[in-house]
């Protein structure tokens, strides 16, 4: 061999035939492929090395290639449909748990408005008395025992021991809160004011306890909602991974096969080639000719079969997809709308006590005042009475209007009915007063039906009130109580405090 020296050894077999060797010897290696070395004394014979077991018939190792080969493939492909399918379900199960989810928060949501709502209604009766109060509060109440009904209900069809648990302890809380309110309807229908007071005062810390409980339970949900669509979306990614897999697998073992096969299969090879770049594309509707060998054709037919169940299953993730896009936007429309007032355009109930709350949190991390002017209209039952309610509707808007104008809208809230509050960030006790007669001044030009006119309080944080619901009693006592009453009282704060809302700004225009 080149390169090596004379008698070096090789991989190469020597086999030596002497002088006067038997022919039959000879003979018997007639059949090597082999080049002699000799000389008078002898011949030498170098033959190759004999080909390894298992080797020895090519088409044979082809075939076995080529079946191994397809049938990695085939199965590649089974397993990205069985998971794509898997994906797909659990997509649509998280999508349907998380529509759930969703659903439930904003009953929990309107739990806390309606039983805010039954709260203030019930202030306001044990105050002045006025029968008109007690329709709002059982209603606002109802509302409320008819939505926890409803979250409760969801839950055991859940079958959701968990969520029933802290149900029992709200439900547990709520009836006794039911109680307390109807007994200081009774007390204040019967003429014991101060019975009811009293009552009114045993449920305020129940009461507050009990909605910051109902607004945990609402994030809890609101909670599960955003980490469902985490896994929603994980799932979508997964799935679209397990696609682009399945046309590299596809494209790579069938280009490892086409090296190992004759001409005659190397047509169809290029067609399932030529699909799987496609596939690997993103172009689901392609599809490979049944053509060539038997086993070719059947594998053809089963990529075209798993194709057209990959394209089904994509068109289900992506109608899937859509649907979730849909809800989400119906859900950040609907959150929208439970921030503003549908009458007034204002921000609602709800939002105020959320503003108010961030607010003087902040506030008391950087020691501002905030200043809170509450509104109400005079008589405004009678200008409903006398007009009707579409009127009043209209002098509703129309005074939303001038406040906002006035105060910001950013700054304007309607409280409820037809009060109404303007929330000063960074303002003081002055600033307040000077928006308070603003709006006096605003409304005695701007709005005259039936000579319409407004009652203001002002209180201001930390001077009067030092967390945001003792703003807002200080702010809605100031517009409601007896003044010469209350001054006569024995309590020693409730004089200062009348004081303080006088000089505040409290006036009627």
């Amino acid at each position: 061999m080149p390169g090596r020296n004379a008698g070096e050894e090789t991989t190469l077999e020597r086999v030596t035939i002497a002088p006067g060797m038997p022919s039959s010897i000879a003979a018997s290696r007639r059949s090597l492929h082999c080049r002699c070395q000799g000389g008078a004394e002898g011949m030498t014979i170098v033959k190759s090395a004999p080909a390894r077991k298992g080797f020895g018939n090519p088409i044979n190792s082809v075939r076995r290639c080529l079946v191994a080969g397809f049938g990695l493939l085939v199965l590649t492909l089974i397993a990205v449909v069985a998971g794509s399918t898997y994906m797909v379900k659990q997509y649509q199960a998280d999508s349907a748990e998380m529509a759930e989810k969703a659903d439930t928060a904003l009953l929990l949501q309107g739990t806390e408005s309606h039983v805010g709502t039954a709260g203030l209604m019930l202030q306001r009766y044990a105050l002045d008395g006025d029968p008109i109060w007690i329709h709002e509060i059982i209603s606002a109440a109802d509302a409320a025992t008819n939505n926890m009904a409803t979250v409760r209900a969801r839950e055991k069809i859940a079958d959701n021991s968990e969520a029933l648990a802290r149900l029992d302890q709200l439900d547990a809380t709520g009836n006794g809160l039911r109680s307390s309110l109807e007994q200081v309807v009774a007390q204040r229908a019967a003429g014991d004011g101060a019975g009811a007071l009293a009552t009114l005062d045993t449920m305020v810390v129940p009461f507050l306890q009990y909605r910051e409980n109902l607004r945990a339970a609402a994030e809890n949900e609101l909670s599960e909602v955003a980490t469902l669509q985490a896994d929603a979306d994980r799932s979508g990614e997964l799935a679209f991974w397990l696609l682009v897999t399945s046309g590299v697998v596809g494209l790579v073992l069938g280009g490892a096969v086409s090296v190992l096969v004759g001409r005659s299969i190397l047509r169809p090879l290029s067609s399932l080639e030529a699909t799987a770049n496609k596939v690997s594309s993103g172009d689901m509707t392609a599809r490979a000719a049944v053509s060539g060998p038997a086993e070719l054709s059947k594998l053809g037919g089963a990529l075209n079969h798993m194709m057209a169940t990959v394209e089904e299953r994509t068109e289900e993730l992506r109608l899937s997809n859509e649907e979730l896009r849909e809800r989400n936007r119906q859900l950040l429309e609907a959150r929208a709308q439970a921030a503003s007032d549908a009458l007034t355009g204002l921000l609602n109930h709800r939002k105020f006590h959320q503003k108010i709350r961030e607010v003087i949190d902040e506030a008391a991390q950087t020691n501002e005042a905030v200043s809170l002017v509450m509104i109400d209209v005079d008589n405004f039952k009678h200008v409903n009475d006398s007009l009707g309610h579409l009127k009043g509707d209209e002098v509703l808007r129309e005074l939303s209007s001038t406040i906002a104008e006035t105060a910001g809208q950013d700054s304007a809230y309607r409280y409820g009915g037809d009060e109404f509050a303007v929330l000063l960030p960074d303002s003081s006790h002055e600033d307040a007063v000077g928006v308070a007669r603003r709006l006096l001044d605003a409304v005695s030009h701007t709005i005259d039906a039936e000579k319409i006119t407004i009652s203001l309080g002002v209180a201001a944080y930390p001077e009067m009130a030092s967390t945001a619901e003792e703003l807002i009693y200080r702010a809605d006592m100031a517009l409601n109580w007896d003044w010469h009453a209350l001054i006569s009282r024995k309590d020693g704060d409730m004089p200062a405090l009348a004081e303080n809302a006088v000089d505040a700004g409290i006036a009627s225009g």
